[in-house]
C-alpha cells in the first residue's frame, strides 16, 4: 500500500501548449485541417492525450488518448521551407516599402517540429501527427523517451 501511494504522490502531469494536431478534415476527404491544443503526458491515468483548447459550437472538439502501453511507435522529425511567399506578393503593389518587407517575410526559412504517433485502439491502429511550436521539442522528447523508451526515433535535420 506505502508503495502505491508513492508511485501516485511521484506522478506528474506534463502539458505543452500550443501544439497542432493535422488530421483530415472530414473521413472521406483529403484535406487536411489544423486544430491547436494541449499535448498531456499523464503519469497518474499513464496515458497521453491531445485535446483543442478552444472550441466553440461551430467546432467538434478533437481529442485523444492512447494508454501508454498501446503506443506503438513515437517518431520525432522535423522539416525546413521557405515562408509562403505567395501571401506576401500583395504588398509588392502597395509600395517600394511593400516590396522590401515582402521579400524579407517571404525569404525567410521555416523549420517545423513533428510528432507521429502510433498507438492500438482495440483492434486497430491509430495514427496521429503533431506540429511542436519551436520551443518545445527538445523536451517533449525527452519526456516522451522517459515513458516510451526504445520505441522513440528522433530524425534530425542534417
Amino acid at each position: 500500500m506505502l508503495f502505491l501511494a508513492g508511485n501516485w504522490l511521484a506522478a506528474e502531469t506534463v502539458t505543452f501548449s500550443h501544439v497542432k494536431i493535422h488530421r483530415h478534415h472530414s473521413p472521406k476527404g483529403h484535406r487536411l485541417a489544423d486544430r491547436e491544443g494541449v499535448l498531456t503526458f499523464d503519469d497518474a491515468n499513464r496515458q497521453i492525450t491531445f485535446h483543442n483548447a478552444m472550441h466553440d459550437r461551430f467546432d467538434e472538439e478533437i481529442k485523444f488518448e492512447a494508454a501508454y502501453d498501446n503506443v506503438i511507435k513515437v517518431v520525432f522529425d522535423s522539416t525546413t521551407h521557405i515562408r509562403g511567399e505567395g501571401k506576401w506578393t500583395a504588398l509588392n503593389f502597395v509600395s517600394t516599402a511593400g516590396v522590401i518587407v515582402a521579400s524579407a517575410i517571404g525569404a525567410k526559412n521555416v523549420q517545423d517540429n513533428w510528432l507521429y504517433l502510433e498507438y492500438k485502439q482495440g483492434d486497430h491502429t491509430e495514427r496521429v501527427l503533431l506540429m511542436l511550436p519551436n520551443d518545445t521539442p527538445s523536451n517533449v522528447e525527452q519526456e516522451a523517451a522517459d515513458r516510451f523508451g526504445g520505441r522513440v526515433v528522433v530524425k534530425r535535420l542534417s
